[in-house]
């Protein structure tokens, strides 16, 4: 399977079952607001690819690209400790993304493409301590 991809160009998803560093596969997980949702797996990476069905451009999240209305996407996943937190914007075709040292995010909400996140720490270092951060793309 092939995409383009704004930042590489042309770009090639391959499935390699061999259970050696080089395995990798994808799924096809669906298509949500014009967009094909492919789910990535390899030797200690995994993520999601968002390609544009209209003009085929594509973005990369580690955790599963959520969306309320289809003009923004947020999207957070963990990596030995390291949140990432990637905002998409999906008409500009911009992408933010911001790593948290220590800290998971445990629940988010939604409203009017503003993004709200609940983290705590990683590894229950102090099980009561949250935080809250609200992250919202301006035009």
């Amino acid at each position: 399977m092939i995409f383009k991809s704004k930042i590489n160009g042309e770009n090639e998803l391959c499935k390699n079952r061999i259970q050696t560093k080089e395995f990798s596969d994808y799924i096809v997980r669906g298509i949500y607001f014009n967009n094909a949702l492919i789910e990535t797996i390899g030797y200690e990476s995994w993520g999601f690819i968002s390609v544009n069905l209209k003009n085929g451009l594509a973005f990369y999240t580690m955790g599963k690209p959520l969306s309320s209305n289809g003009e923004t996407a947020i999207s957070y996943s963990n990596y030995y400790g390291e949140e990432e937190i990637a905002l998409i914007d999906l008409k500009s075709k911009k992408q933010y993304v911001i790593g948290i040292e220590g800290w998971i995010t445990i629940e988010s909400k939604v409203s009017e493409n503003v993004y709200y996140l609940k983290l705590k720490p990683h590894m229950n270092k102090c099980k009561n301590e949250v935080k809250f951060l609200k992250v919202k793309i301006k035009n």
